[in-house]
């Protein structure tokens, strides 16, 4: 009597002894608070995500085990929560159709360079159907702005910055900070302002900034997380703006926190 772990096909590919090919690496990875396993070719650029009895599986591919034999080593660990022969065909499957394992013990050199050359023709053809997925490397501003800074620091010395005040935001207050600092500004004072987008990681440039202003403040809608990273990443002397109630900060609110912090350091 067939258990519904059991599968009528598994005869054909019982006595098949896969491996992964030599360009293939397994990392582990964290999604949405689970634990999954991304094998990674790196000849196709392709990515595949399995979870711990998958990656089990494909653990135990190395070119001497059968697939018989690596069943019965995932029933064991597994038990009932171990995936079904069905589903072990689906992943062989799966594993070949991605060009991923091999059946035979010595590696095909020619297969892999003709595979090469396909590879390399299909991303050259993907590149011209899809200009804007061109992967463009960033640039790290530090080395710049250090050669530069006997240069431009002269527009920021104590002098030029003496009543200058930068207004650092995140997340929701940007509309009311940015009226706030444009009113600011239309009455005379030194005033200025950024928002970041993310705050893991932040902006390379982000010290340089900030430690060409006397002051700093950091309005938010919480007790004062950003103004803490702030303080201990570049030892800043910043000031925190903080509303804990449940609703916006008013324009009119930030307005007046630029004006006493400006006139208590004049």
């Amino acid at each position: 009597m067939s258990s519904p772990l059991s599968s009528a096909s598994w005869y054909r590919v019982a006595g098949l002894r896969p491996r992964l090919r030599s360009h293939i690496s397994v990392h582990r990875h964290r999604y949405r608070g689970g634990r999954w396993y991304v094998l990674q070719d790196r000849l196709s650029r392709r990515s595949h995500r399995f979870d711990l009895p998958a990656y089990f599986v494909i653990g135990l591919m190395d070119g001497t085990r059968t697939l018989q034999v690596i069943w019965d080593a995932t029933l064991a660990r597994f038990g009932e929560e171990s995936p079904s022969q069905d589903e072990l065909i689906r992943l062989l499957a799966q594993l070949h159709m991605a060009d991923v394992i091999q059946c035979d013990v010595t590696p095909d050199l020619e297969e892999l360079l003709r595979r090469s050359h396909r590879v390399e023709s299909r991303t050259r053809l993907a590149r011209w159907l899809a200009p804007l997925a061109v992967r463009i490397p960033l640039l790290d501003p530090d080395r710049l702005l250090e050669r530069w800074l006997p240069v431009y620091g002269r527009l920021f010395g104590p002098a030029g910055a003496a009543l200058w005040l930068l207004v650092v935001g995140w997340g929701g207050t940007y509309g009311s900070i940015t009226a706030a600092v444009e009113r600011a500004q239309a009455a005379g004072r030194s005033v200025a302002s950024i928002h970041l987008r993310h705050l893991n990681p932040l902006p390379p440039d982000l010290g340089h900034i900030l430690r060409e202003y006397r002051k700093v403040l950091v309005p938010e809608i919480n007790s004062g997380q950003l103004v803490r990273v702030l303080r201990a990443e570049y030892l800043v002397d910043a000031v925190g703006f903080n509303r804990v109630r449940g609703l916006p900060l008013a324009s009119e609110e930030i307005f007046e926190a630029i004006n006493q912090l400006i006139g208590s350091t004049a």
